[in-house]
């Protein structure tokens, strides 16, 4: 139905540039060769009709130019591959009215962007449906292709340079607790395990390195209430960023803040007209409109891994992220019952031979 009306509007559109091109072609004449009744045609051109959204554009939150700017943030959006959701494209429209009003008040209806959809019949509002695991592994090598082509369209299109190409992701850790490794035990024995202390703290680190092999400071979060300057134990001539969260993870306000006040301080443009363009994971962190809209409106292009493929896509899980765990699994598995051994040495009676 909206391809129909869309199309209809469209031939009348035509009909009318044709009429204003050539005044003395008559609207008859016009109306059938694009297939319209001559006196609908008459009615658009003689301006005592008007299209339905024309009509009420009074009556709208938008006026066109801000619409034309949602519908081309959405299709970039659904390009970058993360098409987004309806709460989103409200906290858009709610972004534009402030900038252009800050004193305006803001209630959009609850059937707003259904008649939004109904004014952009180019657009659609469809369920993200799951796949299963097998069909989603035959479709493998089709998203990877699909990732790389959107890459070289995004590089190629704003032409941006690798010095301005960069990659994030973060890797948590329990403080003191290792991940699994090879371990000495009884030949017997069918489960070898480490017994670890399962309340350990979380701390999560995130890393951000570009295509050109440049890298900038860590950024750390901590699972903690409140923040201590004591807890920073590195040299001042070492640079992080450090922050803390109820759990030790990152959500949307840390990840808005390490875009904000990490990354814009250590990743600046190569020249104050270029575009960068952002490398992440899939994450929910990341798709909150804040996030892009600060991206948006600093030439920041955002291009998000395949969900279940960052196994293979992402660099930084191998390295540096495989060599921090590797080191990370020496120093606490290793290096602790070393220190317990020569301290129980230490206070061992001595026996004479």
């Amino acid at each position: 139905m909206r391809n129909s009306k869309a199309q209809h509007q469209a031939k009348i559109e035509e009909a009318c540039k044709q009429l204003e091109a050539n005044p003395n072609l008559k609207i008859l004449t016009v109306a059938r060769v694009h297939g319209l009744n001559d006196k609908t045609l008459g009615n658009h051109w003689h301006k005592r009709t008007k299209f339905h959204a024309k009509a009420h554009a009074t009556q709208q939150h938008l006026n066109q130019e801000q619409e034309e700017v949602v519908v081309g943030w959405i299709n970039k959006m659904d390009d970058q591959g993360t098409p987004p959701r309806r709460r989103h494209v409200r906290d858009m429209v709610e972004y534009l009215i402030k900038r252009e009003d800050e004193q305006k008040a803001i209630r959009l209806g609850k059937h707003w962007t259904d008649r939004f959809l109904k004014r952009h019949p180019d657009l659609a509002h469809k369920v993200a449906r799951p796949i299963n695991k097998d069909r989603a592994l035959a479709q493998e090598p089709v998203r990877i292709e699909s990732f790389f082509n959107r890459f070289s369209e995004v590089k190629s299109r704003f032409k941006i340079v690798d010095d301005d190409i960069w990659n994030s992701d973060e890797k948590g850790f329990a403080i003191g607790q290792a991940i699994g490794g090879k371990v000495f035990c009884r030949a017997g024995k069918r489960n070898a395990r480490l017994v670890q202390d399962g309340g350990r703290e979380w701390v999560t680190l995130v890393d951000t390195i570009s295509a050109a092999g440049k890298s900038i400071p860590p950024f750390f979060v901590y699972q903690a209430k409140s923040q201590r300057e004591s807890w920073h134990d590195y040299e001042e001539r070492d640079e992080a960023t450090f922050s803390i969260s109820s759990t030790g993870y990152m959500h949307k306000r840390l990840s808005l803040k390490w875009l904000e006040e990490h990354f814009a301080v250590y990743c600046p443009p190569s020249s104050p007209s270029a575009y960068r363009l952002l490398l992440l994971d899939n994450h929910t962190s990341h798709q909150d409109f804040d996030f892009y809209n600060y991206c948006w409106t600093h030439k920041i292009q955002l291009l998000f891994f395949p969900s279940h493929l960052t196994h293979i896509l992402q660099p930084l899980d191998q390295n540096p992220f495989g060599t921090i765990g590797t080191y990370y699994r020496q120093q606490v598995v290793t290096e602790a019952p070393c220190r317990e051994v020569n301290s129980k040495v230490a206070t061992a009676p001595q026996h004479s031979k």
